[in-house]
C-alpha cells in the first residue's frame, strides 16, 4: 500500500495520513474505470458522457467474455463504434482501464498487447 504523509512540520501534530488502497476500495469498479479515463486528459474521452463509458467498459468486458482479443476489439472499436484510425490511442486507454477496472481476469490480454510483462 502507498502511504502519503504531509511534508515537515515545526510542530509535534503528527501529519495526517491516507492509505490509496483503502480510498480506492471505497469507489466502485466502475467510478475506478470512469476516474482513469477522465484523468488521462483525452480529447476525445472527455467528450464522451459518463454513460456511455461505462456502456462502452461493459461491452469491451462482455465481448472478451466471449473469447474476442483486444486485437479484434480495437479492430471492431474503429469499425463499428465510431472510432477513427486517428484514435488508436484513446482505443486503447478505454480498452486498458475497462480490463484493469471492470474485468481484470482479462489482463494478460491487455499485457501482451500493450508488451508489459
Amino acid at each position: 500500500a502507498l502511504l502519503l504523509t504531509g511534508c515537515g512540520s515545526t510542530d509535534s501534530t503528527p501529519a495526517p495520513t491516507v492509505t490509496v488502497t483503502q480510498t480506492q476500495q471505497a469507489l466502485t469498479s466502475d467510478e475506478l474505470y470512469l476516474q482513469a479515463l477522465r484523468d488521462s486528459g483525452d480529447y476525445y474521452i472527455d467528450n464522451i458522457t459518463d454513460y456511455d463509458l461505462i456502456n462502452i467498459g461493459h461491452d469491451t468486458c462482455d465481448l472478451l467474455d466471449q473469447d474476442v482479443t483486444v486485437t479484434e476489439l480495437a479492430v471492431y472499436m474503429v469499425e463499428s463504434d465510431g472510432f477513427t484510425s486517428d484514435q488508436y490511442a484513446t482505443i486503447g486507454r478505454i480498452i486498458g482501464s475497462a480490463v484493469y477496472n471492470l474485468c481484470p481476469q482479462y489482463s494478460y490480454q491487455v499485457d501482451a498487447f500493450t508488451g508489459s510483462y
